[in-house]
């Protein structure tokens, strides 16, 4: 999984032939006609039109988180808080719900208990005993568009049963998010515990040393397509 998406000689990348993924720090890129431009900018072909999207740098992370995680596919952001807001911009809308714990992230609980309600009209609904899941059950409305758990989550260590709160959302068909910060896919693997998607704020222990700033969703290739429709 360390090595998903880079080779060091691949026949379409002879020119780096590093053993270290080179940094491509162009904005823009090359086509071989209008014709492949409007494809890749339509998503229908793999390729890189613009940075925004992502580029090929930013892909072999990618690659590499989706295939630690257990993912079809990754996008990576610049920070965690922002890997959170684009997906919970895409997966709700004016009037949805989602339900969630007080045991998340303090910017994350900002963006769920203030600014998604006030700027997003989007309504979060709180469990008070994240250990009940009859609790986590009851919350769920019609309106509800997922449910978000963070474990371990930071900064209080509670521990979320990921196969009971899957087994929750899915009988209502709406998806688990689970934050995997904390743990990283070293010591939990969420989607093969039955989570639909993960978020990942790279900043913290993925790195390790503090020295970036970054997050990521994983999910299924449809998710990510339409994040990258509605968001980027």
């Amino acid at each position: 999984a360390l090595h998903t998406g880079y080779s060091p000689v691949p026949l379409d990348m002879t020119l780096f032939r590093s053993f270290v993924p080179p940094i491509i720090e162009s904005s823009v890129y090359p086509f071989e006609s209008v014709a492949q431009a409007a494809r890749v900018i339509q998503h229908k072909e793999h390729g890189f039109g613009y940075g925004r999207d992502s580029n090929p740098t930013a892909d072999v992370l990618q690659k590499r988180l989706a295939t630690l995680e257990g993912g079809e596919r990754c996008l990576v952001t610049p920070s965690g808080q922002h890997a959170v807001f684009a997906l919970t911009y895409h997966l709700a809308k004016v009037g949805d719900e989602f339900v969630t714990s007080h045991m998340i992230f303090g910017g994350g609980h900002t963006l769920f208990a203030r600014l998604a309600p006030e700027r997003m009209g989007i309504t979060s609904r709180f469990v008070e005993n994240p250990a009940d899941l009859d609790e986590w059950d009851r919350q769920i409305t019609p309106k509800t568009r997922f449910v978000w758990a963070e474990t371990p989550s930071n900064p209080t260590l509670f521990v979320s049963d990921i196969a009971g709160l899957a087994e929750v959302a899915h009988s209502h068909n709406v998806p688990l998010i689970v934050d995997n910060t904390l743990a990283t896919a070293c010591l939990q693997q969420p989607i093969a515990l039955g989570a639909d998607i993960v978020t990942l704020s790279l900043t913290k222990n993925a790195v390790g040393n503090g020295t970036i700033l970054g997050g990521a969703v994983i999910g299924s290739d449809e998710l990510i397509e339409g994040m990258l429709r509605d968001t980027m």
